[in-house]
């Protein structure tokens, strides 16, 4: 459950700086503006998959690989 909420918190944040910068600046009119919005989110939700899936997954697997090494 815990890892669910250090997920939601950014991604939540994210939205909520997202609606605020497009209710002071208002919607893109052309689809070039909405490319430029869909950009941003895709960044976004990859930053937030390496931070909180795939880093520590590999932190993890890394610390495996070193504590069978010194097993042996």
């Amino acid at each position: 459950m815990w890892k669910l909420s250090l997920v939601l918190f950014p991604v939540l944040t994210a939205i909520q700086a997202l609606l605020i910068v497009v209710a002071q600046t208002g919607l893109p009119e052309s689809p070039a503006g909405w490319a430029g919005w869909a950009s941003f989110a895709t960044s976004g939700g990859v930053l937030v998959w390496l931070l909180f899936w795939h880093l520590p997954a590999k932190d993890k697997q890394i610390k495996e690989i070193i504590d069978a090494h010194l097993d042996a």
